[in-house]
C-alpha cells in the first residue's frame, strides 16, 4: 500500500528529528564529564586503521522515507569500516568518533541486478569499552544500472542515508542493525523512486 504525501512528510520529519536528537545525544555524552581528545594529525601522516569488515543482508521492506518502491529488492553487501582521525572521550563512559564506511554489494529485483558501491562518513556514539555503538551518516553511492524492472532510481549516482547500532558478541564478532536509504533527492525529476533497506549485519573486528 502506497503512503500518501502527508505520511511521507511526517516520516521524513521524524527521521530528521531523530538525526538531530542523535547529534545532541553525542554532545551531551561528551560534556557530561571532563573530555579529552586525541591530537589531530595531518591526514596524510595518519593511518586510517581498518576497524572491522562485515556482511549484511536485507530482511525487511518497511518504507520510512519517500514513496513505496514498486519493486521488491534483495540486497547483500560487504563493507569495511575505517576509523577516521578524530575521537573524543568523555568521563561519562561514552566516546564520540568518526568512521568511514565503504561497501560493495548487489541490489536485486525479481528480474535484474545492479552492482552498488558506496562510501559514507559516519558519526558514532559508543561506550568507552566499545561494547555498544550507535552510528549515523550521509554519503554517496554509485549504481551500475539505475533501472531495475519497473523502478527507476533516476541516475547512477545516489545519496545514501544510514543509521544503525551494533552490539559486541565477543572480542572479534559483532551483530548489528542498519537502516539505509537510497535517493537521488529528485535531482533527476519527480518521477524517480528510492529504496529503504533494513539490514542485519555480522562483523569481524580486528
Amino acid at each position: 500500500m502506497a503512503l500518501d504525501n502527508s505520511t511521507d512528510t511526517e516520516l521524513g520529519l521524524k527521521l530528521v528529528a531523530a538525526l538531530f536528537g542523535f547529534a545532541w545525544l553525542c554532545l551531551l555524552a561528551l560534556f557530561s564529564g571532563d573530555s579529552r581528545a586525541d591530537p589531530i594529525q595531518a591526514l596524510e601522516d595518519r593511518k586510517w586503521p581498518l576497524q572491522n569488515i562485515s556482511i549484511r543482508t536485507r530482511f525487511a521492506e518497511r518504507t520510512l522515507l519517500g514513496k513505496d518502491a514498486p519493486e521488491k529488492f534483495k540486497a547483500h553487501d560487504l563493507s569495511a569500516n575505517f576509523k577516521m582521525p578524530y575521537t573524543l572521550y568523555s568521563a561519562a563512559n561514552w566516546a564520540v568518533g568518526t568512521n568511514l564506511t565503504a561497501s560493495i554489494g548487489i541490489l536485486r529485483s525479481i528480474e535484474e541486478s545492479a552492482l552498488v558501491v558506496s562510501a559514507a562518513p559516519e558519526l558514532m556514539l559508543r561506550t568507552n569499552d566499545g561494547g555498544f555503538t550507535i552510528n549515523a551518516g550521509i554519503g554517496l553511492a554509485a549504481f551500475s544500472r539505475h533501472k531495475l524492472g519497473i523502478q527507476d532510481f533516476g541516475g547512477p549516482f545516489q545519496f545514501v542515508l544510514a543509521f544503525g547500532s551494533t552490539l559486541e558478541l565477543s572480542r572479534h564478532t559483532r551483530i548489528g542493525y542498519r537502516f539505509q536509504h537510497y535517493s537521488d533527492a529528485r535531482l533527476n525529476g519527480s518521477n524517480t523512486t528510492g529504496a529503504d533497506l533494513h539490514m542485519v549485519e555480522f562483523y569481524y573486528q580486528f
